[in-house]
């Protein structure tokens, strides 16, 4: 029963699915209705990350790596390598063609996050689940105060989840969670972005 609910807080909640939500509250909040968020978070989508995701699906394919989302430390260098890259190209692309600041202050947060791991990962395995609910929660947050407090819970759910399986220590899933939740709470801040 643990592993089955340890299994479907996983794959429910997993970084494509979170950056999906983030990205659509933050597009919410950035425009004047909804079809202008729809259409700059499918922009977002498209631009970032569909690529990362479509070369990740063809790497499970032939075998270099284990999983979409749960791969050995040594399977992940080319995955921040990766996503680095396509999250810095797309970057520059959001910011010419006019994007609105708060997507373009989290792909920032993003890339910074994306190298942060990509230099922890030499070493040591942090978790990426634990990273994307943190940074789904900080997010809900600092858009709506402490009306979206609750989302805050998503992070121990995941931490606990991702230790159960034991994809990850404690240290890598509350690392995973401190590092993202800083980087994104630090470049809201800068941008002069938190409602709280």
């Amino acid at each position: 029963m643990k592993t089955k609910l340890a299994n479907y807080i996983s794959d429910i909640f997993n970084p494509l699915t979170l950056s999906i939500l983030f990205v659509f509250l933050l597009a919410k909040d950035s425009t004047e209705n909804l079809w202008e968020a729809i259409r700059w978070s499918f922009i977002f989508i498209v631009l970032c990350m569909l690529p990362i995701f479509l070369v990740i699906l063809n790497m499970v394919k032939k075998g270099k790596l284990q999983s979409v989302f749960s791969n050995p430390r040594e399977q992940r260098h080319i995955l921040y390598v990766l996503g680095s890259v396509m999250v810095g190209a797309a970057l520059i692309v959001l910011i010419f063609i006019g994007a609105p600041d708060k997507l373009i202050a989290a792909l920032f947060a993003g890339f910074v996050s994306s190298v942060l791991f990509m230099i922890v990962n030499f070493f040591w395995k942090i978790s990426v689940h634990t990273a994307f609910a943190s940074a789904f929660s900080s997010i809900a947050l600092m858009l709506y105060g402490y009306s979206a407090l609750g989302f805050m819970l998503l992070v121990p759910m995941m931490a606990w989840a991702r230790v159960y399986l034991k994809e990850h220590t404690v240290g890598q899933v509350t690392a995973g969670a401190l590092l993202a939740g800083t980087v994104i709470v630090t470049v809201f801040n800068i941008f002069n972005m938190v409602n709280i």
